[in-house]
């Protein structure tokens, strides 16, 4: 190799090193480093405030924020939720689903599992998207750990009437059928 490829080649792997060292992903924050505790917490509220006041994108700019800085914080969870509703209030069904799916994949011993399947459920609804709604309502009602907790009772309310809507159709009968016999099938546990 010539001299100046070498010296290429070597700025080249120096611009690397030095781009990876500053925006790459960052180490969990240990209970016991107070001060970033601090700031994760303070960058949490600050996103939670927002939503509160109906400011959603600047509530979903600060929870992505959260999530890009604080990724292993305890509040991770509760963010990537904060980001699926306000997506959902601004209509953004595609974009909401995809939050409590990431929510789902990466927290599945999280409390917040049965909820995220429910209002993903909820939202493809929304967007007219009733097979997908009713395979996740399904979720919440095939899992028993789900399924009597208070978003396995309103799945299987939600079911029915998204069912109920589709008298006519095949599909729609045949998944309600489904549904009734899964729901008994449960019950009886």
């Amino acid at each position: 190799m010539s001299k100046k490829k070498t010296t290429e080649a070597t700025a080249c792997l120096l611009l690397l090193f030095s781009l990876a060292a500053c925006g790459g992903p960052q180490d969990p924050i240990a209970h016991y480093q107070y001060a970033a505790n601090q700031s994760a917490a303070l960058q949490f509220n600050i996103a939670q405030t927002y939503e509160r006041e109906g400011k959603f994108e600047t509530a979903i700019i600060e929870y992505r924020h959260f999530l890009d800085y604080y990724p292993d914080v305890y509040y991770a969870e509760e963010a990537r939720m904060g980001t699926g509703r306000c997506l959902e209030k601004l209509n953004q069904w595609q974009e909401a689903i995809a939050a409590y799916q990431l929510l789902i994949k990466n927290y599945k011993k999280s409390d917040l599992v049965p909820e995220a399947i429910y209002r993903m459920a909820s939202t493809y609804i929304k967007a007219e998207r009733w097979e997908g709604g009713v395979k996740a309502y399904q979720g919440l009602l095939k899992d028993k750990k789900y399924f009597n907790t208070e978003w396995g009772k309103l799945a299987k309310e939600e079911v029915i009437k998204v069912l109920d809507r589709f008298p006519e159709s095949k599909w729609a009968q045949k998944a309600k059928k489904k549904v009734e016999k899964q729901i008994e099938k449960m019950e009886k546990k």
